[in-house]
């Protein structure tokens, strides 16, 4: 058995990196907490909980992707910005009710469903920072 974690970080992200903009600019994915100052608006993929499957022929893991959607906005809160980005998100991984694999050699990965969403809002000064984290429920098997 192998550990999928790696594998499905890098599967969201090569997925999502590149294909996220909000009012014409790229919204950039990460796979852990930058390091640099980050742009206003970016997308954290954060924990993955793995729960193994396993029967004496595979090697199967049901597994929680945690997407973390951080914006900051001057004067005003506006959950619709992370909720842009957010329908973006699910339209990318899940697109119709049919599931596509985004695995790669190791695995494969189908994203199910969306199985939670909830706000975070931070006021910081004269900003806030509203965050919408996701929880992607996924269905890996090993190959």
């Amino acid at each position: 058995m192998k550990d999928c974690s790696n594998n499905i970080r890098t599967a969201y992200i090569n997925k999502l990196n590149g294909f996220l903009s909000y009012n014409g600019k790229n919204v950039p994915v990460y796979g852990n907490s930058p390091f640099k100052t980050p742009p206003k608006y970016y997308v954290i993929i954060g924990d993955i909980l793995e729960s193994a499957q396993n029967t004496n022929q595979s090697f199967t893991s049901n597994v929680d992707v945690t997407i973390d959607i951080y914006t900051e906005q001057y004067l005003t809160q506006d959950n619709s910005v992370a909720d842009n980005i957010s329908n973006q998100i699910l339209t990318l991984l899940i697109p119709t009710t049919g599931i596509a694999d985004i695995g790669d050699s190791d695995f494969q990965i189908f994203a199910m469903q969306r199985s939670s969403s909830r706000y975070l809002t931070n006021p910081n000064g004269q900003n806030f920072i509203v965050r919408k984290i996701l929880i992607i429920n996924n269905l890996v098997n090993q190959k």
